[in-house]
């Protein structure tokens, strides 16, 4: 009832209904013209018209679901003021309507497009696992999400680092979450010439130790956090001269009885620049020892900066 008429509000630039029981927006909604920030609660259903909405930079979260139309899914690249998107994938979307979301992105991001969030639930709001291939690759091509600043996938995974992720040149701010990661996966991150933020975490334990050294890259980096591998140990080192410039050190420490399990994190002590360290620790049961062991060295390096 308090949307009713709410289109009438002509110069009405910020609509946030985040904490409002709202599950279906008035089809007049699309009346306001002056309208620069829409806030909304996944739940809420759109109807197609979301295009004449030129005035709108700022859109979270549009949750795709099935039942939109494909029209709908390509008004969005209309919105060419847009500076930033949270887009939820709902449930299970058809392949066209995956390639029809991934055009529309692309149009944005040649436009002003500058973060991107993406999450991937099921119909009943659980996360929900591995992104499409489709999805995964196209969002790490080359060209032309050169634009990105901010890019988070979220509740949900990439199979693996794109090779030509590297390229993102204005990336600032980078959050995901990949099935598995190598070396040369590290490395590529470590290409990105204007990162600040990193967050990465992995799911299945990595075959090898993954190493920040000088030639990595990660020059301007300045915020590092390592989620919790959920199927096995984290295995990190930090050689000297990496990461010049890192202030910030949030781990997340799995222990296990792997046959990998050695020193989880080693180099601390490398890290010149740092003023914050937060570590968790996550045991396995019946590795109290380990546990202590690994808050231990990683206190014993740290006491050393």
């Amino acid at each position: 009832e308090v949307l009713t008429g709410i289109a009438n509000l002509q110069y009405l630039e910020t609509l946030d209904l985040r904490i409002a029981e709202v599950t279906e927006l008035p089809s007049d909604i699309y009346k306001l013209q002056h309208l620069v920030r829409l806030f909304i609660l996944p739940e809420v259903k759109l109807a197609t018209g979301i295009g004449r909405m030129e005035a709108l930079e700022e859109l979270k979260m549009i949750s795709i679901y099935s039942f939109y139309s494909l029209e709908f899914l390509q008004e969005l690249a209309q919105l060419t003021k847009l500076r930033s998107i949270h887009i939820r994938m709902q449930g299970e979307i058809s392949h066209e309507q995956e390639l029809v979301l991934i055009t529309s992105i692309y149009k944005l991001s040649m436009c002003n497009l500058h973060s991107l969030k993406i999450d991937k639930f099921d119909k009943h709001g659980v996360e929900y696992g591995t992104y499409p291939l489709a999805m995964s690759e196209a969002l790490s091509s080359q060209h032309p999400l050169q634009s990105l600043r901010k890019f988070k996938m979220r509740h949900g995974h990439l199979t693996k680092i794109q090779d030509r992720m590297g390229s993102l040149n204005h990336l600032e701010k980078l959050a995901l979450e990949v099935g598995e990661m190598e070396q040369k996966d590290l490395d590529i991150l470590g290409e990105l010439p204007s990162l600040l933020y990193l967050f990465f975490a992995v799911i299945e334990c990595p075959k090898e130790m993954l190493t920040f050294r000088e030639s990595t890259g990660f020059h301007c980096l300045k915020y590092l956090a390592v989620g919790n591998f959920r199927n096995g140990a984290v295995m990190l080192e930090f050689q000297a001269g990496s990461m010049p410039r890192l202030e910030h050190l949030k781990l997340g420490i799995h222990t296990s009885d792997s046959t990998l399990c050695g020193s989880y994190v080693s180099g601390i002590e490398h890290l010149n620049m740092l003023t914050t360290v937060r570590v968790f620790i996550f045991m396995e049961p019946n590795q109290d020892g380990v546990a202590t062991d690994v808050e231990s060295a990683i206190t014993s390096a740290v006491n050393k900066l």
